[in-house]
């Protein structure tokens, strides 16, 4: 006598649990890459920040001009914008950054001035934190210019501040 095995479909029960883990897991995933994009995001405007500040040092040394950048809250994020204090006509677009909480030398500031002078020089120093939920980044000011700066980068200017 020949048995004959019957083919056994899922149960309803069976595929919710298994749809279930799934979506567990889905979730899992998904929540670990929405913090590392939300790092990486911060990462990514805290160096568009350095290479603005880095390049308007350049160009205060390269066109022995005096430049001054406004660092302001907007709304839920910051515009960081310079200008020329020889040539007010030069400037560059605002920088945009998204929701970060600035603190300079421990205090929250809604306006950060900083000067950028023809001799390599920038005022004011101290210490620039960044924040974005865990995220942080700290700069000592002098220590951030102080690689681009030398010894000599250009003459002093005459309304430059020590």
């Amino acid at each position: 006598m020949i048995l004959k095995r019957t083919k056994k479909a899922f149960t309803l029960l069976e595929v919710m649990i298994a749809l279930a883990l799934l979506a567990l897991a889905g979730g899992a995933i998904g929540w670990k890459m929405h913090k590392a994009v939300a790092k990486k995001q911060f990462q990514s405007q805290v160096e568009r920040l350095k290479e603005r500040f880095e390049i308007t040092q350049k160009l205060a040394i390269a066109m022995q001009a005096d430049w001054r950048g406004f660092l302001r809250k907007n709304g839920d994020g910051w515009v960081f914008e310079t200008v020329c204090e020889e040539d007010a006509a030069r400037k560059f677009s605002p920088l945009r950054l998204e929701s970060v909480n600035i603190h300079f030398e421990g205090r929250q500031v809604d306006v950060l001035e900083i000067d950028f002078f023809a001799s390599g020089k920038v005022f004011p120093l101290g210490c620039l934190c960044l924040f974005k939920g865990d995220e942080k980044t700290k700069w000592q000011v002098s220590d951030f210019f102080e690689k681009n700066q030398g010894k000599n980068l250009g003459p002093i200017h005459p309304n430059e501040k020590n």
